[in-house]
C-alpha cells in the first residue's frame, strides 16, 4: 500500500471524499442502531448530543492544524479550509446569540 505522501492530488482528493462518505455512513448507521434499540425520539436526542460534543473536538482539531484565530467563532472556521460538512454539500449555521 503507497503512503499518503505518494499519493497524488486527485488519488488524496478521492481518499478524502471515501472517508467523508464513509464518515457519514457510520453515523447513520449508528443512527440507525440507536433507534432500534431505544426509539427515535432517544436516538435524536443521543444523536444531538453526540453531534455537539464531536463538533467541539473537530472545531478545535481544524483550529489548530490550519492555524485559525481562536475564538473567531464560526466566521473565522469557514474563512479557512472547508468544514467537513461543508465537504458534502452541506451548509454551516451561526447560531450564536447576538448580543
Amino acid at each position: 500500500m503507497e503512503h499518503l505522501e505518494d499519493l497524488s492530488r486527485e488519488e488524496l482528493l478521492k481518499l478524502i471524499d471515501v472517508h467523508a462518505k464513509n464518515w457519514l455512513a457510520h453515523d447513520g448507521c449508528w443512527f440507525l442502531a440507536a433507534e432500534e434499540k431505544y426509539g427515535f425520539e432517544a436516538a435524536i436526542e443521543l444523536d444531538t448530543r453526540a453531534v455537539g460534543l464531536f463538533s467541539q473536538a473537530e472545531a478545535k482539531r481544524i483550529v489548530k492544524a490550519f492555524e485559525i484565530p481562536e475564538n473567531g467563532g464560526l466566521d473565522a472556521l469557514t474563512k479557512g479550509p472547508a468544514l467537513p460538512p461543508l465537504l458534502h454539500g452541506q451548509s454551516a449555521i451561526d447560531r450564536t446569540p447576538r448580543r
